[in-house]
Parts: C-alpha cells; structure tokens; sequence
C-alpha cells in the first residue's frame, strides 16, 4: 500500500506542482515586497485572483481524479500488476486528502500575506471556511458519488460510448430536479453538522458505501470495458 501511495503522490506531484511552487512565489513576494507602493495594488489583487482560482482548480481536479486516473493508460499498468482496485482507488483518495492539506494552508498561508496590503475599504482573499468543513467532500465523498455515476454509465450501451459528456448531462440534470424539488434542505442540514459527532458518523457511513460501491461496480462492470 505504501508503494502505490508514494507512485500517486509522485504523480500527483508532477502534475499540479508547479501551480503550488507559483503559490509559493506570489505568497513570498508579498510578504518581502509588502513595503514597496508599487506592489499595493497589483501584487495582491494577483494573489487574491490566483488564490480563488487554485482553491476551485484542486477541488474540480481531486473530484475528477479518479475518473482521469481509470481513464489513462498507466491505470492498465495498474491493472495488470493485480493491485486490488480498493488499493488503487484508496491511494488516490489518501492523495486527495494530502493535496487538499496543502491547498488549503498553502491558501491561508497566502491570506496572511495579503492581509499587510488590508485597507479599511479593500479586503482581499479571506479563507474563512473551516479545514474540516469540507475536506471529507472534495477529498473522498465527492469523488466517490462522481465516479460510481461515471462507472454507472458506463453499463450501458447509449451513454458507454460519450461517458463523461453524459456524466456531466446526468449531473446538471440532478442538480436542476435538487433545486426545483427542494431536495437541497436536507443536503444543506447535512453540511451543517460537520463539526458534530453525527457528522462525522454519517461522513464515514456515506463514504464506505459509496467507496465500496465504485470497487464491486469497477471489477463487475469498467474492466470488461478496457
């Protein structure tokens, strides 16, 4: 397990460094260009800019993720070592988890630099959700939804053939009958108890299900496809 998680790290790694290393860059260049007056308007309108873009960039990648990962070609390398699918999958979700840590104090850590550059009538990026809030979502219960809907169409022949334009047609419908039917009450109470103990409790209920959903239908259904 360790091998497979350190083979996702290291991939993971190379593919969304370089926005952590520019996150670097623009949190340092505030922080030691603070007292320059060039850099009062641009430097950290900039941050503010790149912060809200990274924070929405990881979280769409780390639910997309294990669709991309499955639908490469190194997930038949995968396949063919006999690495169990609950491995894989969990690997990538543990990174999921990791990345998240990253980006999120990477972002705070942005927040305090941009607060020197603070006025009474401009506030820049302020990350003012909880770590905890949503990591459990982004990082494994969000993922898990996307891709048992994703291995879903991929039973059938119709959709088979377009699974993600279908996918994303699927989902845009679901959250437009959500919306109409008010079905968005009870999903609004459940985000609500983050920080309670039921919270918790139903995070884990809800995520062992649907992670031990996508493996059985992964084996029973995506692999004779590939």
């Amino acid at each position: 397990m360790l091998r497979i998680l350190k083979w996702e790290f290291i991939r993971r790694l190379r593919e969304q460094g370089i926005f952590y290393v520019v996150l670097v860059i623009i949190s340092g260049s505030l922080y030691i260009l603070k007292d320059v007056d060039r850099t009062k308007d641009f430097l950290p309108a900039m941050g503010s800019l790149y912060g809200g873009f990274l924070y929405v960039l990881i979280n769409i990648f780390s639910i997309l993720y294990l669709i991309y990962g499955v639908r490469k070609p190194v997930h038949t390398v995968e396949h063919l070592s006999y690495l169990s699918i609950y491995k894989v999958l969990g690997a990538k979700l543990i990174n999921n988890g990791i990345f998240y840590f990253f980006m999120y104090f990477g972002l705070k850590f942005l927040e305090r630099g941009l607060s020197f550059y603070n006025t009474e009538n401009v506030r820049y990026l302020v990350i003012g959700v909880p770590f905890d809030s949503f990591a459990y979502q982004f990082s494994f219960i969000l993922p898990c939804a996307v891709l048992l809907l994703y291995l879903i169409l991929m039973s059938f022949s119709l959709t088979k053939q377009f699974p993600l334009i279908s996918m994303f047609i699927v989902l845009g419908i679901l959250m437009w009958v959500v919306y109409i039917t008010g079905f968005g009450n009870p999903i609004r109470q459940y985000l609500m108890l983050q920080h309670d103990n039921v919270g918790y409790i139903v995070n884990i209920l809800v995520f062992s299900i649907l992670f031990y959903s996508c493996c059985k239908l992964y084996e029973k259904k995506f692999e004779l496809s590939v």
